[in-house]
């Protein structure tokens, strides 16, 4: 089973989008052509000899793969060029250049993952990141308890509020949306205490959806506002999202991709699902306490929906209260169904999230 897990990390860790041309020039906001100084790292050219490389390729992108890789003892992520990639090798030192610049540049936060070093001397063109588990072996995991789940989840929600006040190396106030932020670009330390996201290139200010390039001038109700990256291969959950739907006062696409949309999808992908796949019991406080928090990070309407902030305190808040009533050892039987749904909203997401718990 370990090789399957192993082979499922890198798989997860190459994964590109073919539909999806790289960033080269990065984000409009970002100057991606100097590297910044940085303290040296353990791994650079000059250690290329050091590098136990795996023959195998376990995934690969639009313009990189991975492979297995042991360096000094640590077994570590190795991504170089894709073997079928034709670009000219200075395209090539351009594009992992980018890469490298994005993760010196965002390294103090705990959600990008750690870079051990890099190459850019052509044809040793390489990137040595920390090794991640997949989402799915730790949401799966019913070895984890209950506390130690909502200990991720509150690091997903600290995440998000860390990149909603991020400042950028200009000091100017940057907020970010993640355009790829779906479940096989997730994944945690091997210590699963953070989340992390595997695609820091995917980070971005927020977008006004009417903006984006491939959004109708005019729509109607039957028209979606779904830009097309987001449509491909992202849960279908999100065109419920008021954000984007058409705003028929205006037969505009006029939403905006911003903290809120990130709080809805990491709900999806990462709090629900880690607070809903095992059975703890707990008291019927503890219950509704978390379907009410459920239901307003997952308001399909936007202003309703709970900020990146609001998700944490409540998360911490639930923490607090989880902690207090077991270390009081009062167990109380659980609220009927239809008892919890009169202490939420009856919104959609609310009815959703019912469904969840009823399975227990």
């Amino acid at each position: 089973m370990s090789w399957l897990v192993a082979a499922a990390i890198w798989l997860l860790a190459a994964r590109g989008d073919p539909e999806i041309e790289p960033a080269t020039a990065g984000n409009a906001d970002d100057e991606l052509h100097e590297i910044p100084a940085h303290a040296p790292m353990p791994f650079d050219c000059a250690a290329w000899s050091e590098l136990q490389v795996a023959a195998s390729v376990l995934g690969h992108g639009h313009f990189r793969q991975a492979h297995d890789a042991t360096f000094r003892g640590e077994a570590l992520v190795l991504k170089v060029p894709y073997a079928g990639w034709t670009e000219s090798d200075e395209r090539k030192v351009q594009i992992f250049r980018a890469e490298v610049i994005r993760l010196l540049r965002m390294h103090s936060h705990p959600s990008v993952p750690r870079m051990v070093g890099y190459c850019l001397e052509p044809p040793r063109l390489a990137l040595l990141c920390e090794r991640l588990l997949p989402w799915s072996a730790v949401v799966h995991d019913h070895s984890l308890n209950w506390m130690a789940r909502l200990n991720i989840a509150i690091s997903a929600a600290r995440m998000l509020q860390y990149w909603e006040s991020y400042v950028d190396h200009r000091g100017v106030a940057a907020p970010r949306f993640f355009w790829d932020l779906k479940a096989n670009n997730v994944g945690t330390d091997v210590a699963r205490t953070h989340i992390k996201i595997l695609d820091v290139e995917s980070f971005s200010p927020y977008v006004a959806v009417k903006a984006y390039h491939d959004m109708p001038p005019r729509c109607t109700e039957h028209a979606h506002c779904v830009p097309r990256r987001l449509r491909l291969y992202h849960d279908p959950a999100l065109q419920t999202l008021s954000e984007l739907r058409c705003n028929l006062a205006t037969n505009q696409c006029d939403g905006v991709l911003d903290d809120r949309t990130n709080v809805f999808r990491i709900c999806l992908i990462v709090v629900e699902p880690l607070l809903n796949s095992v059975h703890v019991p707990q008291p019927d406080a503890v219950v509704a306490e978390l379907k009410a928090l459920l239901a307003r990070c997952m308001d399909v309407d936007h202003d309703r929906r709970s900020t990146a902030t609001a998700l944490r305190l409540a998360l911490e808040g639930l923490r607090v209260h989880f902690s207090q009533v077991q270390h009081d050892g009062h167990h109380h039987h659980r609220l009927p169904p239809a008892a919890v749904a009169a202490a939420t909203p009856a919104t959609a997401a609310a009815a959703r999230v019912q469904s969840l718990f009823d399975q227990f």
